[in-house]
């Protein structure tokens, strides 16, 4: 969590803020937890609903919903956390967890890795993309 705060420091006040102002004003909309459960809890205070939580993963999952079936539960207006993991992903009892897992992105064979800056810029297309 220290690292995190360094880094979120770094790009807000430090020299990170002088050299890219416009990572300066999206991290000025975040804020640094130490847990899931902290998020939730923040994102119920505000809008008096827990949201549903929405994991992502390389691999399929049993039960995973497709984009086409998750954009109409995101239609109802509920407030929602998009997780998204590194490196060997989120750990799977918190994936488990959730309300609801995406399926996964495939590509033409079984390998499916992706930078998770791809990964999430073929996903916010998919769920918020003009249609």
């Amino acid at each position: 969590m220290e690292l995190a705060k360094r880094l979120f420091r770094h790009w807000t006040d430090g020299y990170g803020a002088l050299y890219n102002p416009t990572r300066k004003e999206a991290l000025l909309k975040t804020c640094v937890v130490k847990s899931l459960e902290d998020v939730i809890k923040e994102v119920k205070g505000f809008h008096g609903k827990r949201p549903l939580i929405i994991a992502t993963d390389a691999k399929r999952f049993p039960g995973s919903i497709s984009y086409d079936k998750m954009i109409y539960s995101l239609s109802k207006k509920n407030q929602y956390i998009l997780l998204f993991g590194t490196a060997w992903g989120i750990e799977e009892s918190i994936v488990t967890s959730t309300d609801f897992i995406l399926e996964p992105i495939m590509g033409i064979d079984d390998y499916n890795h992706l930078p998770v800056r791809g990964a999430v810029a073929i996903i916010l297309d998919r769920l918020f993309g003009r249609r």
